[in-house]
C-alpha cells in the first residue's frame, strides 16, 4: 500500500539522510541484495497490478472482510482472487433460469442411484 508523504515528510526524511550522510553510517549492499531487489521490482513490474475504486454498502464490505477473514485472507486479496476466477471461467453466474450445476449433479446421482436399485 502506497502513501503519500507530505512536503514536510520528505524534508524530514533529507535531514535524517544529511545526517547519516555525516556519520559515515553507510554500507554497501551485496551483490546478492542487490539482485533480490531486482528481481523483486521484476516481479512486481510484471504483475502490472492496478488500483480500482468502486462503491459497496458497508453492510456487504463487513460481511465480505468477515468471509475474507475465516478464509484468513485479506478482503482485497479475496476480492481479487473471486474477480480473476470470474474472468477464467470458474466462477459461474446464476439466474433464476441457469440451472445449479451442484443440483444437476445431485439429481444425476440420484437417477443413477434409482437405475442400480430399480
Amino acid at each position: 500500500m502506497a502513501v503519500k508523504k507530505s512536503k514536510k515528510g520528505i524534508q524530514n526524511i533529507e535531514k535524517l539522510n544529511e545526517r547519516n550522510l555525516k556519520l559515515d553510517d553507510w554500507v554497501s549492499a551485496s551483490h546478492e541484495d542487490i539482485e533480490k531487489v531486482k528481481a523483486r521490482n521484476a516481479v512486481m513490474k510484471a504483475r502490472k497490478e492496478q488500483t480500482v475504486t468502486f462503491r459497496i454498502s458497508g453492510e456487504d464490505l463487513e460481511k465480505f472482510k468477515d468471509i475474507a477473514s475465516t478464509k484468513a485472507l485479506g478482503y482485497q486479496t479475496l476480492l481479487a482472487s473471486l474477480v480473476h476466477q470470474y474472468i477464467i471461467g470458474k466462477l459461474i453466474e446464476y439466474s433464476a433460469t441457469t440451472p445449479n450445476p451442484l443440483e444437476a449433479r445431485v439429481e444425476r446421482l440420484e437417477k443413477k442411484l434409482s437405475d442400480k436399485t430399480g
